[in-house]
């Protein structure tokens, strides 16, 4: 039977590791500037509808969860369900123009 060891590290720990390794790859954004402000807008339209009472119950939470979620991701500028399908609505500059 093979012993598992589980260690839990802190965010020190990660720059450390990413310091001294260079193969680590961290998240890069990939959200554009309109992208981040529509799901902004749409985290707090859902939180003043559930503070006025105009949703409750079932569609609150689930509302609530996808508000957090998706105003948490435009926060951090990066979407990893964009990240996993490769899919960036961010714009890159084009380093080869003279």
């Amino acid at each position: 039977m093979t012993k598992v060891t589980i260690r839990l590290i802190s965010l020190s720990d990660l720059y450390v590791v990413k310091f001294f390794n260079k193969n680590i790859q961290t998240m890069k954004k990939n959200i554009h500037p309109v992208d981040r402000i529509v799901r902004l807008l749409f985290a707090v339209l859902v939180g003043v509808l559930y503070i006025t009472n105009v949703i409750s119950g079932t569609t609150a939470v689930i509302l609530g969860a996808a508000a957090i979620i998706i105003g948490a991701t435009a926060l951090i500028s990066f979407c990893p369900i964009y990240y996993f399908l490769g899919i960036s609505t961010k714009k890159i500059k084009n380093e080869t123009r003279n």
